[in-house]
């Protein structure tokens, strides 16, 4: 996808890049995968996160 983009555009720069592409790339996440990852992320948040 990014190649395809890089050679479409004619653009090196990472942000134009990204702007188009994370878009794309984030619909093919599923949202059972996306919730995993957040999860995932929400407790090493709380191991190493002190909440006192």
């Amino acid at each position: 996808m990014t190649v395809s983009e890089i050679t479409s555009s004619g653009s090196n720069k990472y942000s134009q890049i990204l702007e188009n592409v994370e878009p794309k790339a984030l619909e093919l996440v599923s949202n059972s995968t996306k919730e995993s990852i957040l999860k995932q992320l929400r407790e090493f948040l709380e191991e190493i996160v002190e909440t006192e």
